[in-house]
């Protein structure tokens, strides 16, 4: 069985759209015809499943961490996708990472178990900041996200050279561009950040519209401009695999026509 292959979506704040690139990119790899599970990783404000309509879970990552349940009683499907979710947990009591009692040694044994699992794509959606240092050699890529903002990119430069001290390869993304004249261009970014953009995702607004409905906007409207960004993204990704498929070489996926149905009625 060969390893699947693991991504870690961060970035150094919150509200960036780690949450909805890591669905969007699951989705368009799912739709390649790739085995994918999404894992919400952030413990304080985990929404994965929130995004995805999943709201009635009984167990989550930290139940599996400390081995209250096994990780594949944990995962459950999203019913129109068929992605497979290991969704985070949901509790009042958890306002900080201090109130959560788990250790080092046990995050370090889920990671090398996530590593076990037979899927193509393992796709991680993480808190703000690197929460656990000792899990990077894990991952084999990263995708910081970053917004076309000198704030948001000088604080993703500050955790891009965390990255490469640890090694681990990394893909700077910007997320809700909408190239206003305020904004930083891909330009300025990259010679800031003094690496490649390798993707510039613009604000749409049938994101929110995904949101609200629970499905990904690649698959709810896989024209939209978000939706066809994601798309090359997820081809880059596909191609690490070896297993890359272009749409001219596979039948159309049966969500397509089913959300192309849809649409239409």
């Amino acid at each position: 069985m060969q390893k699947p292959y693991t991504i870690i979506v961060s970035s150094p704040k919150g509200g960036v759209g780690k949450s909805v690139i890591s669905i969007n990119l699951a989705a368009a790899l799912e739709l390649m015809r790739y085995n994918v599970l999404i894992v919400d990783t952030d413990i304080i404000n985990p929404c994965i499943g929130l995004y995805l309509g999943l709201t009635d879970t009984s167990a989550g990552i930290l139940e599996v961490i400390t081995k209250k349940i096994d990780m594949k009683r944990a995962v459950v499907p999203h019913p129109s996708t068929g992605i497979r979710v290991l969704p985070g947990s949901v509790s009042r009591n958890i306002a900080t990472t201090k109130d959560v009692k788990i250790t080092v040694a046990q995050i370090d044994a889920f990671m090398r178990a996530l590593t076990k699992l037979d899927y193509d794509f393992v796709i991680l959606d993480t808190q703000p900041g690197i929460e656990f240092p000792s899990t990077l050699s894990v991952y084999d890529e990263a995708i910081l996200v970053a917004q076309p903002n000198k704030a948001s990119c000088i604080s993703a430069i500050k955790m891009l050279s965390r990255y490469g001290k640890a090694k681990l390869k990394c893909n700077l993304v910007v997320n809700r561009v909408r190239n206003k004249k305020f904004e930083l261009d891909m330009r300025e970014i990259e010679e800031m950040a003094e690496i490649k953009v390798s993707a510039m995702l613009p604000e749409d607004e049938k994101v929110q519209v995904g949101v609200a409905e629970g499905v990904p906007t690649f698959v709810l409207s896989f024209r939209a401009p978000f939706s066809k960004a994601m798309g090359d993204l997820a081809q880059m990704y596909a191609s690490r695999i070896g297993k890359a498929q272009g749409p001219e070489e596979q039948a159309p996926h049966p969500l397509l026509r089913l959300f192309g149905r849809k649409k239409k009625g």
